[in-house]
């Protein structure tokens, strides 16, 4: 498992943020990371991208996720990444992925902590 300070820690200005679920959950795609399929990475590379986008858990379905920093959503709808929830923070974006559903509207503001798919 890898704590989430580990992948912040050399990002200036991004506030210490807490992980989007209460249990330990296993890391299966870290920021950067080649994927496996070559057809993924090609279009990775086609956006001038070296590695995966994003950092993925293994979570069960209808595990709540929270909100990792106060911040306004921005965006709720089914996109590339399935069910998609992106929260805008002062010092950027944050995006929730491969959801199952999610309890927030948009233009909603939520505070660190706050459940926003249940």
């Amino acid at each position: 498992l890898i704590e989430l300070n580990e992948l912040t820690e050399d990002i200036e200005g991004i506030p210490d943020l807490s992980l989007p679920f209460a249990s330990q959950y296993p890391l299966t795609n870290g920021f950067g990371d080649q994927l496996e399929d070559k057809d993924q990475n090609e279009l990775y590379h086609k956006f001038g991208m070296e590695g995966h986008d994003g950092v993925d858990y293994a979570i069960p379905m209808f595990t709540p996720i929270t909100a990792v920093a106060d911040g306004r959503v921005v965006y709720v709808d089914d996109a590339i990444y399935g069910n998609t929830v992106v929260l805008e923070h002062p010092w950027g974006q944050t995006y929730y992925g491969h959801l199952n559903s999610f309890t927030v509207k948009l233009y909603q503001d939520v505070k660190r902590g706050e459940v926003i798919v249940s």
